[in-house]
């Protein structure tokens, strides 16, 4: 079961958006468990698992929205060892990928350069959509050719009441108006939720970067529950 929004859409339960020719997903961030274990967390690699699910998806052609690292600085030997793994995995799974570099992706190329079907850009326009990883503001160049913009670093969440008005959070998909500037047309804005479940996540946006410039923000659960 699908829910239609603009040009994409988007999956019943899954943080997993399609165009007409890609799959898009978001933040990654492998190696996570590193920090939590460094914060004496006792936690499993979860790794393998996600990279199941990945290349369970049923598409040619894939879009990860950056942060395919969890790691800011540079690309250590052992990190450099899961991400190879980890881009070999994803790679033999589709014709082509397309990671739009995010604030965590410092050295990535490193990576991404041994493999010929995978392409790393700031930027990446395809059908009047333009995708970007969302944590600096979109060319001038992608709001002038699209209709609408889709990002993930949010990792936006909503906070949801059970039958016993117990509170959780659930990840969420966000829709929203972009507005470049004050004498511009607004073009529609989509934010993925994190493909990583077992990252934190945030029901408290702020207003800055590209959502100091948008409108209309809604919230929908991952099974299209309006917040």
């Amino acid at each position: 079961m699908l829910g239609n929004h603009s040009k994409l859409k988007l999956v019943f339960g899954e943080p997993v958006a399609f165009s007409s020719d890609y799959a898009i997903i978001g933040d990654l961030h492998l190696g996570f468990e590193e920090e939590m274990i460094k914060e004496g967390f006792n936690v499993y690699n979860q790794n393998n698992n996600i990279l199941k699910k990945i290349r369970q998806i049923k598409k040619e052609k894939l879009i990860l929205l950056g942060d395919l690292r969890a790691e800011h600085g540079e690309i250590g030997v052992r990190e450099a060892g899961f991400l190879l793994h980890a881009v070999s995995q994803i790679s033999s799974a589709f014709s082509h990928v397309v990671i739009t570099k995010g604030n965590h992706d410092g050295g990535l190329e490193k990576i991404t350069g041994r493999f010929k079907n995978v392409s790393l850009v700031k930027e990446f326009i395809d059908g009047g959509i333009g995708f970007l990883h969302g944590h600096a503001l979109p060319s001038k160049a992608l709001v002038e050719t699209c209709d609408t913009m889709c990002i993930s670093h949010l990792h936006p969440m909503v906070k949801v009441y059970d039958a016993n008005n117990v509170m959780y959070k659930k990840d969420c998909w966000m829709l929203f108006d972009f507005k470049p500037s004050k004498k511009s047309e607004s073009i529609r804005g989509i934010v993925v939720p994190k493909f990583n479940p077992y990252i934190g996540g945030t029901d408290n946006i702020k207003n800055a970067g590209i959502m100091s410039r948008a409108s209309n923000i809604m919230r929908l659960t991952e099974d299209f529950v309006m917040v």
